[in-house]
């Protein structure tokens, strides 16, 4: 007879360091569907948690609101215990129990976020106001009915936009996704992405060069 498999966190305990042997009994409790052990977890790292979608907030120029924050930040603890708290029985000690919680913060921000300011407006080309240094890319915010006229236009943007993001890699359009459309600071993308704000102002010169090609390509002058 084969022997019951052991939940995650029970079979990664000997991997588990001494140092976070406290945070792993812990996520045991947790786990197993214990609700002080719940409710303590929260309280310990309820700042942590708040400091990372805080950071996301504030790096989108005060557009969100605290409101927001709260939101995202009750969004991350439910991920953490949905379905027996299966992402905290991920947990394998390689970080610190709060880096691991902070690093599901940011992932549950970044989404909560994005939802909330594409909900209010769309991202799109401006082909009326090029800058310099090539097309620009803006947020325009929906405030009812168009004109078909309009609609015509923001169509074709729509297209330019789509054909922008074919041409990128995986990585272009994650970095498209930060610069375009959630409209993030370079140093916070820097921050995200474990890298320098030198390497993200090389992406969206790169990117830049993209959406040029695809509208001279379409026709378009500079």
């Amino acid at each position: 007879m084969t022997a019951p498999s052991q939940p995650p966190i029970q079979a990664a305990s000997a991997a588990i360091p001494d140092r976070h042997a406290a945070d792993f009994e812990l996520a045991q409790a947790c786990v197993a569907g214990k609700a002080r052990a719940r409710r303590d977890l929260v309280q310990r790292y309820h700042r942590s948690v708040r400091q990372s979608v805080s950071f996301l907030s504030g790096a989108r120029g005060g557009r969100v609101s605290a409101a927001d924050v709260d939101d995202a930040v009750q969004q991350t603890f439910l991920v953490v215990f949905k379905n027996d708290a299966a992402v905290l029985g991920r947990w394998a000690g390689r970080s610190s129990l709060r880096t691991y919680l902070s690093r599901i913060a940011e992932r549950v921000g970044i989404r909560h976020f994005q939802r909330l300011l594409t909900h209010h407006g769309r991202f799109r080309l401006d082909l009326d106001t090029p800058t310099e240094s090539g097309p620009r890319i803006e947020r325009v915010q929906d405030d009812g009915p168009m004109p078909p006229e309009r609609m015509i236009e923001d169509e074709e943007r729509d297209r330019l936009r789509d054909a922008i993001q074919g041409r990128l890699s995986e990585k272009g359009r994650q970095y498209y996704n930060y610069l375009f459309v959630q409209e993030l600071e370079p140093t916070a993308i820097a921050e995200l992405e474990g890298t320098n704000a030198n390497n993200v102002y090389q992406w969206k010169n790169r990117i830049v060069r993209v959406a040029s090609e695809v509208l001279r390509d379409s026709g378009y002058d500079e």
